[in-house]
């Protein structure tokens, strides 16, 4: 009697030699047939397929080969290209050489303001706060790859707030209308990625806070930048907030205005006062070009820094949008005007992982937060009558880790 194969066990995938074995039936002997016996075509064994001949093994291996050797040149070479255009960002040691770079007269000089007679106590309290948030600062998930983040943390042997599926970008736009990168931090962003809840978080951080720069004391958070680049204002930022930053991205206002134009322009809303700053006729949502959009992301006078702020992050969320509707013929156009003009010290291997999940990134919701928050601050004048911004230490430290990492 025959052993009947349970139907529900096959599957597309062919079973192993040995499950073969366990189902195979063996085959009755052929009987021959007589010679007098017509053959009918259905009764006929198949025919065994031939082996392929010498001649069409070559062919095949050949044609095999061959289609191997086109995909490999093709992932060579945008590969090649893609390495070509990293290659045209400029590494940290051309971003800014030499520390300082900016002296504390140059930076002052033209500040007018009144000293508050306050300004001193205001300070030492700053001080005291950041002390209190060093001494008792427990951080939420120690991310593996964080082996005590800066030098400044290393000696305080305090780790920094991380957390696994948490990237945290630097992106600073700095204030140089020649072709370099040697000024002040005009605008500081932190571009957050956090892929466990897909939100891209923007934080902005105001310029002016009042933070303890290392080796300097208190002073304004963008002068940071002036005296030691991208990499003193990352340390400063990482020593009075308390969070990793997973690397820094540095651009001028003329990589900016080629960055905005190769996108074909950003759709922006404007008041009618932003319009008449702006160079247009009315309110309403106007395509604005590279200069355009410069301008509108750098208007202070008619309200104050905070909403500038505001206006910067309205500038890169309609990029991100641009970007994301955009082919890929589009995006090589504004990363050949772009990369040229900006500086980072994210590694090539880290920039191609990021450019390979861009489409899942630009698909994610999008959050925005500043600091110091209404409530928490307070603007004085220092001593040399710079305009400063006090803020609550213990209590903007949480605000940003909870934003960036829940």
């Amino acid at each position: 009697m025959k052993r009947k194969v349970d139907s529900n066990k096959r599957t597309n995938v062919g079973p192993s030699v040995d499950k073969a074995n366990e189902y195979r039936i063996k085959p009755a002997p052929a009987k021959k047939p007589a010679s007098n016996m017509a053959t009918n075509h259905s009764e006929v064994a198949p025919r065994k397929k031939k082996p392929l001949s010498g001649g069409t093994k070559r062919l095949t291996v050949r044609v095999v080969a061959t289609v191997l050797g086109v995909l490999i040149v093709l992932v060579g070479g945008a590969g090649l290209y893609y390495k070509s255009r990293l290659n045209l960002i400029k590494k940290p040691d051309e971003i800014f050489q030499g520390e300082p770079k900016v002296s504390i007269e140059e930076l002052y000089e033209g500040v007018t303001g009144e000293p508050d007679p306050s300004a001193e106590q205001i300070e030492e309290e700053l001080q005291r706060e950041l002390d209190e948030l060093l001494q008792n600062y427990e951080p939420i998930e120690t991310d593996p790859d964080n082996k005590g983040g800066t030098e400044q943390t290393k000696k305080s042997n305090i780790p920094l707030n991380s957390k696994a599926g948490v990237k945290n970008y630097l992106i600073i736009g700095v204030d140089s209308r020649a072709n370099n990168f040697r000024g002040r931090a005009d605008s500081i962003t932190i571009f957050s990625i956090n892929s466990n809840t897909r939100k891209i978080n923007l934080l902005s951080i105001f310029r002016g806070m009042a933070v303890q720069i290392p080796g300097r004391g208190i002073d304004s958070l963008n002068h940071s930048y002036a005296y030691g680049g991208p990499r003193l204002l990352k340390n400063t930022i990482e020593h009075n907030f308390r969070f990793k930053i997973d690397g820094y991205v540095v651009f001028n206002f003329n990589a900016f205005k080629k960055f905005i134009n190769a996108l074909g322009g950003v759709n922006v809303y404007l008041t009618g006062k932003e319009a008449r700053i702006v160079g247009v006729s009315r309110a309403g949502n106007h395509l604005l070009n590279g200069s355009q959009a410069l301008k509108y992301a750098r208007i202070r006078r008619i309200d104050s820094d905070f909403q500038r702020s505001s206006r910067q992050r309205k500038v890169i969320n309609a990029a991100l949008r641009k970007l994301g509707n955009s082919g890929i013929a589009k995006i090589n156009s504004v990363a050949n005007a772009t990369l040229p003009n900006i500086g980072t010290n994210i590694g090539h291997g880290e920039i191609t992982n990021i450019l390979s999940k861009a489409g899942t990134y630009l698909s994610y919701g999008r959050r925005e937060f500043m600091i110091p928050t209404a409530g928490n601050r307070r603007r004085y004048f220092n001593k040399r009558g710079h305009e400063m911004w006090a803020f609550s230490v213990l209590n903007t430290a949480k605000q940003v880790s909870n934003f960036l990492f829940n």
